[in-house]
C-alpha cells in the first residue's frame, strides 16, 4: 500500500513587506504552501498566493475566515500617530483573530510586537520578563494588541523587535555598549544584531525552536547569528 503524501503546511502572512518578501520566498522554496496578504495588490511569484485585504475593515477578511491555516504571520505597518497605532495594531489584530477563529483552524499565529513596550532607558538589562510600562502610545498600542493575542483561544507567539531593516536602511548608529535586537535583510545592510525577544502565549517555552525547530526559516530570519546573540540585552 503506498503512502499517502503529507499536505504541506500553509501559512498565511498578513502584511507583505520586505520582511514577509523574503521570508515567504524561504518558505515557498521549502515547500510550504504560503500566501501572502496586503492591501494593494503587487506582483508575486507564481507559488505564493495573493491576497487584497486591509485589516481595518472587517468585511476583508473573509479570505481569511474562508481559509485552513497553520501559521498566521502579522507584520503590521501604521502611520506614527496614536489614533493610526490603535486601529492598526490593536483594532486591526483584533480583527484578524476573529477571522481565523471563524475560520475553524488553530494556527500558530506570529505577531511582530517592538521592545517600545518597554519604559527602561538606563542602560540595565531587558529580556522577556522585564516590567512593561510603556510611556508612549505605540508601546501601549503594541502591549494592548500583546494582551488580545494572550486571551485568544489560538497559540501565539509575540516577537518583540527593535528594529525591522530593508535595503533602503542604512546601518543603524550604535552608542557606546548598547545593544538592540534588530533583523537584517539578506544584504546585510544592518550588521548589528541580537536575538528578538519571543513572548509565548502558548504555555511553551518562548522561542522559536519550540514551535517551528531550530532550521526552520522563520527561525533563521528572525533571530541573527549564534556568535551575536546573548541571553539578554540591555535597556536602550
Amino acid at each position: 500500500m503506498s503512502q499517502q503524501k503529507a499536505q504541506p503546511q500553509r501559512v498565511l502572512w498578513i502584511g507583505y513587506g520586505e520582511l514577509g518578501r523574503i521570508t515567504c520566498r524561504r518558505l515557498a522554496d521549502q515547500g510550504y504552501e504560503v500566501s501572502a496578504a496586503r492591501r494593494s495588490a503587487v506582483d508575486l511569484p507564481n507559488d505564493i498566493t495573493q491576497l487584497v485585504l486591509d485589516v481595518t475593515k472587517p468585511e476583508s477578511l473573509e479570505p481569511v475566515a474562508n481559509g485552513r491555516w497553520d501559521i498566521v504571520v502579522v507584520t503590521l505597518t501604521a502611520k506614527p500617530e496614536a489614533s493610526s497605532y490603535q486601529a492598526v495594531y490593536v483594532e486591526g489584530l483584533a480583527n484578524v483573530l476573529a477571522a481565523i477563529e471563524r475560520s475553524g483552524s488553530s494556527p500558530l499565529v506570529l505577531f511582530a510586537s517592538s521592545t517600545s513596550v518597554y519604559a527602561q532607558n538606563d542602560g540595565s538589562l531587558v529580556d522577556e520578563s522585564s516590567a512593561t510600562e510603556p510611556l508612549g502610545y505605540s508601546g501601549r498600542s503594541m502591549l494592548e494588541a500583546e494582551r488580545l493575542l494572550k486571551n485568544a483561544n489560538l497559540p501565539g507567539c509575540a516577537i518583540r523587535f527593535s528594529g525591522i531593516y530593508g535595503a533602503q536602511r542604512a546601518n543603524h548608529p550604535i552608542l557606546g555598549d548598547r545593544w538592540m535586537n534588530v533583523v537584517a535583510n539578506e544584504t546585510n545592510r544592518c550588521r548589528i544584531g541580537r536575538e528578538c525577544f519571543f513572548i509565548d502565549h502558548s504555555g511553551t517555552a518562548g522561542t522559536l525552536d519550540n514551535f517551528t525547530g531550530g532550521q526552520h526559516p522563520l527561525r533563521r530570519l528572525l533571530v541573527v547569528p549564534d556568535h551575536l546573540r546573548t541571553s539578554k540585552v540591555k535597556g536602550i
